[in-house]
C-alpha cells in the first residue's frame, strides 16, 4: 500500500496528460455555447513542470463559421497565442495541490477552464473547493465546467468576480445553491447546469434574481412545485429542463406558464399526472419531453410491472409455492 501510495500522483499526471485532448473534444458543445469577444495575441506564463492541458480553439469574430480546434498542448513553460484564439485550460493534480502554481498568470490568459477532481487519498480530501475559489482572479473567464469535482457553494461563491462568465456547469457537485445571491451581479450568465445536485428549498428565492439565464438545467435536484416556483420569474428563460425531480407536480404549471419566453422543457420522470401532461403539452413550447404518448405509455408499463410484482410477492408467500417441487411453475 505503500508502494502504491508513492505512486498515485504520477498515475493521476499520466491520466490528465492522456485523457485532456479527448476532453477538450468532449466539451466543445458546451464552449460553443459562449458568445466570444475577440481574444489579442497573448502570452501565457506556466510553470516548467506540466499543470495540465491546454485547448487552443480558432474562432471567427462575426461568429460566421463554426468553432475550431487547433490544437492541444501542455501548460507548461511560455505558451504564445496568437490572436482570435480561445484558450482553454484543464488543470491537473498539481493545480489542486497547489493553486498558487499558475499565479504568473495574467487575469485575461484563461478564457474557459473545465474541472474534474476525484479525491484518491484521504490527504487529498478538500482541495477542489479552493483551488476553483482561485480562479476568481481571472476575470476574462467566459465559462466554466466544473462537473463532478467533489465542489460545495464554498468554492463557488468567490467567483461572483467573474463579470464576463456567461455559463457555469455543476453537474453532480454538493452545491445546495448558496451561491444565488452572490450571483446576481453577473449580468451576462447565460447558461446554468446543477443536475444533480440538491438544492436547499432556503436558496430558491434567489435564484429568481439571476434574470439573465437562458438555460437552466436543474434535473435531479430534489425540488417540489412550491421550491421551484421563483423560477417563473426567469423571464428570460428559454431552456429548462427538469428530469427527475419526481416530487415536482401538477401545481407546478402555473410556474411553467409564467415563462412566456420558454422553447424548450424536459420533465420526463418527473411527478405529474396524466391530466397535467396534458396541460403541459398544451402550452405554446416547441420542443416538450417527453410528449403525451410516451408519458402515458410509461405510465401503463410501471403500472403493469407494479401490478406484476405484487402478484407475485402474494404467489412467494403461498404455502402452495413454497412447499411445491423446486423446478414447478417457478420459472427455474
Amino acid at each position: 500500500m505503500e508502494t502504491l501510495s508513492r505512486y498515485l500522483p504520477l498515475l493521476a499526471s499520466m491520466l490528465v496528460l492522456c485523457f485532456a485532448p479527448a476532453r477538450a473534444s468532449d466539451v466543445s458543445e458546451n464552449i460553443a455555447e459562449v458568445k466570444m469577444p475577440l481574444r489579442p495575441a497573448r502570452v501565457l506564463k506556466f510553470p516548467v513542470q506540466s499543470v495540465g492541458g491546454l485547448a487552443i480553439y480558432k474562432y471567427h469574430k462575426d461568429h460566421s463559421q463554426p468553432l475550431k480546434l487547433e490544437g492541444n498542448v501542455k501548460a507548461s513553460g511560455m505558451v504564445k497565442v496568437p490572436e482570435g484564439r480561445y484558450v482553454v485550460y484543464f488543470p491537473n493534480h498539481f493545480f489542486f495541490a497547489n493553486p498558487s502554481c499558475i499565479s504568473n498568470l495574467a487575469p485575461d490568459s484563461l478564457d474557459f477552464v473545465v474541472v474534474r477532481y476525484a479525491s484518491l487519498q484521504d490527504s487529498e480530501e478538500g482541495r477542489s473547493d479552493p483551488a476553483v475559489a482561485s480562479l476568481a482572479r481571472f476575470t476574462g473567464l467566459t465559462g466554466l465546467d466544473l462537473e463532478q469535482s467533489e465542489l460545495t457553494d464554498k468554492g463557488i461563491i468567490p467567483l461572483k468576480s467573474l463579470k464576463d462568465l456567461q455559463v457555469l456547469y455543476l453537474f453532480g457537485n454538493m452545491v445546495e445553491g448558496d451561491f444565488f445571491k452572490d450571483f446576481a451581479g453577473l449580468k451576462k450568465l447565460r447558461i446554468l447546469g446543477l443536475q444533480g445536485n440538491t438544492i436547499a428549498p432556503r436558496n430558491m428565492p434567489y435564484l429568481a434574481g439571476l434574470q439573465s439565464l437562458e438555460v437552466l438545467a436543474i434535473s435531479r435536484a430534489h425540488l417540489t412545485a412550491a421550491s421551484a416556483a421563483p423560477i417563473g420569474k426567469l423571464s428570460n428563460l428559454q431552456s429548462l429542463h427538469l428530469a427527475g425531480n419526481t416530487k415536482l407536480s401538477d401545481d407546478f404549471l402555473p410556474t411553467l406558464k409564467a415563462l412566456k419566453k420558454l422553447t424548450s422543457l424536459n420533465v420526463d420522470g418527473c411527478g405529474f399526472s396524466k391530466e397535467g401532461f396534458k396541460k403541459i403539452e398544451a402550452l405554446p413550447i416547441a420542443k416538450i419531453i417527453p410528449s403525451i404518448k410516451h408519458a402515458n405509455a410509461r405510465a401503463e408499463k410501471e403500472k403493469a410491472a407494479a401490478a406484476k410484482s405484487e402478484t407475485y410477492g402474494k404467489k412467494l408467500q403461498s404455502n402452495e409455492y413454497i412447499f411445491s417441487p423446486i423446478s414447478r411453475d417457478k420459472g427455474l
